[in-house]
Formats: structure tokens, sequence, C-alpha cells
């Protein structure tokens, strides 16, 4: 019995299809049909055995220059999009989702809509966007103007809740303090405690949470002292005690257990009760 070869009439239509680049070897070594006498089977084969079959058969292997296809774009194509952009007058993206919208009509790639741009020296228009908000970076003029306060979690533990208050000036550490809850009489209570260690700022900055309303609201207009809130998510506008959590979980020690936490920072002095 004959040992199953590769017939040769497979071997040169396979051969025409990778040269004019309709198949490429992954493809074409997927399902190669192998014939005796009696039967055929289909085999998945390497590239190596496919070009050495053409080799056995005495035929030519096929001449596949490596790199990416040569350039398919036409006249044709330059013309159609050429005409589509003065109707739309838009750049590659939306060009892309417009022309390929009703893909019996016509159809193209994104690369190849990318070159025949750069072919035709077509800019993109500019944007009917509004400019992109631009962020000024405020400082009080003088220390004890603006006090930065703020709550956190630290490890996202509900049972640490730590509470911070920096100054925004001097950008000093006025408190920092494990709470017993997240409510506005604790937070009432340490920067009352505070005041009364410096001098009494022109106003609070906070961020939106019930812990910096009602019973902390109440006191501060007793104090005559201002407070301003951020806007809902948007926590660069307090990023100056914001940018303290993130310092202060690298510097401490981490536990499961909140005691061992919280006596860690009482003794290494970086927290206060």
């Amino acid at each position: 019995m004959s040992r199953p070869t590769i017939p040769s009439w497979w071997l040169i239509q396979t051969r025409e299809k990778l040269e004019s680049r309709e198949l490429n070897y992954l493809i074409a070594c997927k399902r190669v049909p192998y014939e005796d006498e009696m039967k055929c089977e289909f085999r998945s084969i390497s590239k190596n055995t496919l070009k050495a079959a053409y080799t056995n058969a005495n035929l030519t292997p096929p001449n596949v220059k490596p790199g990416p296809a040569p350039d398919d774009i036409t006249p044709e194509n330059l013309q159609y999009v050429l005409q589509k952009f003065q109707e739309y007058k838009c750049g590659i993206q939306k060009m892309f989702w417009r022309l390929n919208m009703d893909q019996n009509v016509y159809s193209v790639s994104y690369n190849k809509l990318r070159r025949i741009y750069s072919i035709l020296e077509i800019k993109e228009p500019k944007s009917d966007r509004p400019p992109q908000k631009y962020y000024t970076p405020y400082e009080a003029t003088k220390p004890d103007t603006i006090w930065h306060v703020d709550v956190h979690f630290l490890y996202g533990s509900q049972r640490l809740p730590v509470y911070g208050i920096i100054d925004d000036k001097s950008r000093f550490l006025l408190a920092l303090k494990i709470l017993p809850n997240k409510s506005s009489e604790s937070t009432t209570r340490v920067a009352e405690e505070t005041i009364g260690l410096y001098q009494k700022p022109f106003c609070f900055w906070s961020d939106n949470g019930g812990e910096n309303m009602g019973q902390f609201y109440n006191w501060l207009m007793r104090n005559n002292i201002q407070i301003r809130h951020t806007l809902p998510h948007m926590p660069r506008q307090n990023g100056k005690i914001e940018r303290l959590w993130p310092s202060l979980e690298r510097n401490v020690g981490r536990s499961s257990n909140a005691k061992q936490i919280k006596n860690f920072l009482i003794k290494s002095g970086k927290i206060t009760l």
C-alpha cells in the first residue's frame, strides 16, 4: 500500500492562493488533504512540511514575499472617500463608521482608510467639542485661612475611620485621629480640639459627606467659620488632604486586626486618639 501524500492539484491551487494573498500559511496548513489508493484524510501540518511537499512533488514552492500585502488602494477608492469627506467633513474614526454602515454598498478597513487619508493629504477638521476645562491650582494667601478635612477608612476597613485636617498654605498636618465612628459629632469634637491648639481658620474645605453636615455645620456657624464643599465625584478639588491617605497607608503597618493597627499608630507617634 502506498504512503498517503498531498495531491499535486491541491498544491498548485494552494500556491496560487498563497501568492495572491487570498490565503496565508496559517490557514492553508490547517486542513491539508492526504490521499492514497483507498482513502483521503485531512491533517493539520506545519509550514515547513507544506514547503517540503512541493519539493517532493517536483513543484515550485509558493513565492510569498514577507511583509504586508501590496497596496490595494485604487483610484476609485480615493475618489469615493474624497467625495464622502466633502459631504461629511469628519475625521478617520467617524468616516470609518459612516462608510461601513452598509457593507453591501461599500466596505473599507480602518488601516486602509487611514492610508487613503494620508494619500489625499486630508487633515481632520477641528473638533466642535468645547475645549477641556483648565484647572487652576489654588493656594491660600497665608496659613490658617483654609483647612482641608476628610475622613478615610484605613485599608478600606469600616472599623478604622481616620480623620485628617491639613492647612492649605503650609501643608502642615494639624490633626490625624481615629474616630469612634464616621459622624458629624466625631468630626466636630476633633475640629474643636484643633482650633484650641491653633488659630481659627477662615473656612473649612470638605467633601459632601454626612460627617461635614448637621452638627459639624451648626458648630461652624456658631464660630463664624465658613465651609466650602467640593463638587460631587471631584476628589481633585480636595486633593491636598486626599494626597495624605496613600502616604499614610504606605508608612503604617497592615493588619487584619483593627486594634493592632490602632496600637501601632499610637506607639509610632503617627496618630493620636
